[in-house]
């Protein structure tokens, strides 16, 4: 173990330091215009996969699609991709101030910057491809606004643009489906294939009465991440914590619902993590860990309401991880309309949500309810009296399939989606060569 924690920490270390250097050297091509600054930058901060297959591609990463090429990584036959975050791309190109709004509609209309943007892209990938021999790019999202040219520069380099929607995913499926439509409506997928976590997703393109997108460019293939779970032998680990908390963030949580309930639901959120946090002070025995979104606003809304109670030593509040990880060292699941709490439901774990009287929809709570051990959080206090009774936690599972549970959610639960999305990848590189 101690070997195992050393192997981390300096990897840990490593990362920082490429980073804080890759960040440098963006700032100095501000000043320095040396290509090769921003080559040798980006050359720090790309994740090589570990696994070497015939066909390599670049993804545009974000945390927790990292978990979903991981997959594919792993179980595909053919097919390994390389990632370099989001963020990065975004950080290099705001260091030339080519962004001078952050909000999409408004850079859509912005005709001299977005092809400053192009250009700039261009020159990185094309560098990033030969240098390489990247056969596709792969990306989350298509209206990143760091993602909006792609398409084109693709096109000019004669490579496929894969999208793996990772939106869709919720548990309400109206609310998914609507949300997808709403953002079609703005910027519309201009990429070669867009690849999706179920069928009302993929029909919601396809259907749209904006910019609907061709039938055959849009597949739905399942969840790749969800993978590693339904192929582990075991899933049984010993647990680390009491229970985990996975941050919902108001503003983010609001927009899926409608706006004359969003007081409401924010301060519903709010009292959800104050709960979870009084019960550590009232636990102090035992590990609580709060799991916030990467970027540091998310992590500051926790940060701020555990400074409170002061130091908590049995309370770690962090931004980094695999979620899948800390499902599987925990005892309790915590949520609020998250992914997470679908996971924890395929992992058979304890799972908390939040029920909000007349807002939550029953389709919600049915979903949940499949795992027996599901359970919902509706008032302060709640945490307390649910943590000290000694039943409450008692493991039930569902006799009924898997697949029967979750397949108006989930395309498909069989293990096989990281081979679905390669299959669908390896179409598209082939119209290239």
């Amino acid at each position: 173990m101690k070997i195992v924690l050393r192997k981390n920490f300096l990897q840990s270390v490593d990362n920082l330091i490429r980073r804080y250097l890759a960040i440098i050297l963006f700032f100095s091509y501000r000043f320095i215009r040396i290509q090769l600054l921003v080559f040798f930058a980006f050359s720090l901060i790309k994740q090589k996969s570990t696994y070497k297959k015939p066909i390599t591609g670049l993804a545009f990463g974000r945390q927790i699609f990292d978990a979903d090429t991981n997959a594919i990584n792993k179980y595909s036959r053919n097919i390994s991709i390389d990632t370099i975050h989001k963020s990065y791309f975004f950080m290099y190109l705001d260091y030339l101030s080519l962004f001078d709004t952050y909000d999409l509609v408004t850079y859509l209309n912005e005709g001299n910057i977005r092809q400053s943007v192009k250009s700039h892209l261009k020159t990185i990938l094309a560098h990033l491809v030969k240098k390489n021999g990247y056969k596709f790019i792969i990306a989350s999202n298509y209206d990143y606004i760091e993602c909006v040219e792609l398409p084109s520069v693709c096109k000019t380099l004669n490579i496929p643009y894969i999208i793996l929607y990772k939106e869709g995913l919720n548990l309400n499926t109206g609310v998914a489906t609507t949300y997808t439509v709403k953002n079609n409506s703005v910027f519309p997928f201009l990429g070669d294939k867009i690849l999706t976590y179920n069928q009302s997703v993929r029909d919601a393109f396809v259907n749209s009465n904006n910019h609907s997108v061709a039938p055959e460019k849009v597949i739905a293939c399942g969840v790749p991440r969800f993978d590693e779970i339904i192929r582990s032998e075991n899933n049984d680990t010993e647990d680390t914590y009491e229970a985990v908390l996975f941050s919902s963030y108001p503003i983010d949580k609001i927009g899926l619902y409608k706006n004359q309930h969003k007081n409401t639901i924010k301060k519903y959120i709010d009292s959800f993590h104050m709960d979870f946090i009084k019960l550590a002070t009232k636990m102090p025995t035992k590990k609580f860990l709060i799991k916030t979104k990467a970027a540091e606003y998310y992590f500051s809304y926790v940060k701020k309401m555990v400074d409170v109670h002061g130091t908590l030593p049995n309370l770690t509040i962090t931004n980094h991880g695999n979620a899948q990880e800390y499902i599987a060292k925990s005892e309790v699941i915590c949520g609020f309309n998250s992914t997470t709490l679908i996971e924890s439901c395929l992992m058979k774990k304890t799972t908390v949500s939040v029920k909000i009287p007349n807002i939550t929809s029953s389709e919600e709570e049915n979903l949940l309810k499949l795992n027996l051990n599901t359970h919902f959080w509706d008032k302060p206090g709640w945490f307390e009296n649910f943590f000290m009774d000694k039943n409450s936690k008692t493991s039930n599972k569902s006799n009924n399939p898997i697949d029967k549970q979750y397949g108006n959610l989930i395309f498909s639960l069989d293990g096989n989606s990281s081979l679905r999305v390669e299959s669908e990848i390896l179409k598209e590189v082939s119209k290239f060569q």
